[in-house]
């Protein structure tokens, strides 16, 4: 997921993966950007013919920065991946494009892969997919992800040690559509194709495989030397946002959008049909799909009910007006996706606190996620607690996680504080009184005071914090939040200190929230080890748990069951890794009548509006 992959919970990212994911809040309540469609007519009338303009409200704040598909944690937000660089540039495998987390083999740029020699061996054989340029997308443009990939990991928001691409031990182009991959070991190959190769976006190698703009492309990928200095350049162009209709590099695409306007500090975008595309689209497809923002929630309700959008959605707080938007069918978007704030166990003055797990399960059982979804969205979430998502409805969550044994229960978390050795102040501050009782790296006196660093700008959000700081104070915790912009409290969560990917990082953040969570994209199978395995790119609170780590391992061997994704969820639920918050509806869609193609809604949070159309 990105989080991005990891989307806001309150106005989606996220998040999934970004942030992911980025990551992730209900798009309803999210504080977007409203700007009008340069040269494009928002008249409804006009689109009311074959083909025509759809114009999608984005759901998340914020502009898309980052068009390149490897990309960094900090650029690894939807507005970069789901509702941008997916429209250009199409992962191998597309998992999840309807209602079901299912290998979407229609839009799979490659036949299902073939697994033998034990499972150690993947042979993928790519489908006839061409790029605009004309030429083919081989099994050539796979290798050289794989060459960017595996030369720049520690810079790829998906690394984890050990994983993708640590777990790959060769690599044989076998002609121009078959790849072999050769594995350090045999894995369960669910995991393997969901979570692994659907990592891998094939590159247009004939286009982009050089150093420099006035350079010639050639074959610098296939030395570690030329392949960190071919990732240095393009991602050097992909952070000049003002020339993405206009690089060379990114008009070589094999999806169905084409950019033709952008500006960089709105989001505000028009795409045109990529008439090249090999994929399926729908008969009578669109030809301009617009992705407009908006200042608030309310700046878009408003266009909603001027019938001036599409796809739109309506503010949950409004919910029960949707049957007054006539020329709109609401339909609820639901994703695979676990929400929560973190808190940093590397942080030199307050992670001794966090590293207990006594400590972590009091923060929780303060976190009244039954009343923050009554109050803040209308009915429209579930409680969460664990690490697996409980909707939409999927095989994998367990009865243990369901059952929520860390739910709401301030009493029982003043009376683990009190026999851990803590003094409770019940409106005040509670401090250690007995350090023996109070675990490893706590002083006598050290006191329960954090400071809460969270995205502002999403009016449910922000109320909703309030309610866990009056809650967490009759334990005696204080909470002295701290706003901040959705881009500024990312950039402060990166994995850093001792065992993280950034040993040497400022480690200052206490606690964190994005206002979004972690989708699980491109990580479809819930594991966890891009969120919880020790040093992985996107554990942000700086969990290490050696016993996480083999459960973890565990559900990754080959012919593995759903009984080792339980016992690795009974565990996690138990450790609590990070503090969940209510698992929220994404956002309640409103959709024009007219509008067809737009639903099911994909379950991880991805458009493709070639599959839409108008009636006539």
């Amino acid at each position: 997921m990105r989080m991005a992959r990891c989307a806001s919970k309150e106005s989606a990212w996220r998040l999934r993966r970004a942030l992911i994911a980025v990551a992730f809040a209900v798009a309803a309540i999210g504080a977007l950007a409203n700007v009008a469609s340069a040269g494009v007519s928002r008249s409804r009338d006009a689109r009311a013919t074959s083909g025509g303009t759809a114009t999608f409200a984005l759901p998340l704040a914020g502009a898309a920065n980052y068009i390149f598909p490897m990309m960094s944690g900090a650029y690894s937000d939807p507005q970069n991946v789901q509702w941008f660089t997916y429209l250009f540039f199409r992962p191998l495998y597309m998992i999840g494009a309807g209602s079901s987390v299912t290998l979407d083999t229609a839009l799979s740029l490659a036949y299902p892969p073939v697994y033998s020699n034990g499972d150690r061996t993947v042979t993928i054989r790519m489908k006839n997919y061409k790029w605009s340029t004309g030429a083919a997308v081989t099994a050539r443009d796979v290798e050289f992800w794989e060459n960017l990939v595996k030369a720049n990991k520690e810079t790829w928001f998906s690394y984890v040690p050990g994983y993708y691409p640590d777990n790959i031990a060769s690599v044989k182009v076998l002609n121009a559509t078959t790849i072999q991959f050769n594995l350090t070991k045999a894995y369960n190959t669910t995991w393997f194709t969901d979570n692994e190769l659907s990592q891998i976006t094939p590159l247009p190698q004939q286009v982009m495989d050089k150093t420099c703009a006035t350079c010639k492309v050639g074959t610098d990928d296939l030395t570690t030397k030329g392949a960190v200095a071919v990732y240095k350049f393009i991602s050097k162009q992909a952070q000049d946002e003002g020339t993405y209709t206009t690089n060379a590099l990114w008009k070589a695409i094999d999806g169905p959008w084409r950019l033709t306007t952008f500006d960089p500090t709105t989001g505000h975008a028009v795409y045109k049909f990529n008439t090249s595309y090999s994929g399926p689209v729908a008969k009578n497809h669109i030809t301009t799909f617009i992705e407009d923002t908006f200042t608030s929630s309310t700046a878009e309700y408003d266009e909603i009910r001027s019938n001036g959008l599409d796809y739109g959605y309506i503010p949950l707080t409004d919910a029960t007006q949707s049957s007054s938007l006539t020329n709109y069918t609401s339909e609820p978007w639901d994703d695979m996706i676990v929400t929560y704030f973190v808190l940093n166990m590397n942080n030199p003055k307050v992670g001794a606190i966090f590293r207990q797990t006594y400590i972590r399960q009091v923060i929780q059982e303060l976190i009244d996620q039954k009343g923050i979804i009554k109050a803040f969205y209308d009915g429209y979430g579930k409680v969460l607690c664990g690490p697996v998502p409980v909707a939409p409805s999927n095989p994998w969550v367990s009865s243990y996680e369901k059952s929520c044994p860390y739910g709401y229960n301030p009493q029982k978390a003043v009376k683990a504080l009190k026999a851990h050795g803590w003094t409770v102040e019940p409106g005040g501050v509670s401090y250690c009184s007995k350090p023996s009782l109070c675990g490893s790296g706590i002083s006598q006196g050290e006191k329960l005071e954090f400071t809460f660093l969270y995205a502002t700008g999403r009016t449910a959000f922000d109320a909703s914090l309030a309610v866990v700081k009056s809650d967490a104070e009759k334990a005696g915790i204080d909470y002295e939040l701290k706003s901040a912009t959705f881009g500024a409290v990312l950039g402060a969560i990166a994995p850093c200190g001792p065992g993280s990917v950034a040993p040497t990082a400022s480690c200052n953040t206490e606690i964190a929230d994005w206002g979004a969570g972690w989708g699980y994209q491109p990580d479809f199978y819930p594991t966890g080890e891009l969120l919880f395995s020790t040093g992985a790119g996107s554990n942000y609170e700086n969990y290490s748990n050696a016993t996480a780590n083999r459960l973890i391992a565990a559900t990754l061997e080959p012919n593995t069951s759903q009984k080792s994704l339980d016992v690795y969820q009974h565990y996690m639920v138990s450790q609590i890794p990070v503090e969940w918050q209510p698992e929220a509806l994404r956002q309640l869609s409103e959709i024009a009548k007219n509008l067809h193609g737009a639903t099911p809604q994909s379950v991880e949070g991805d458009i493709f509006p070639e599959n839409w159309s108008f009636s006539t």
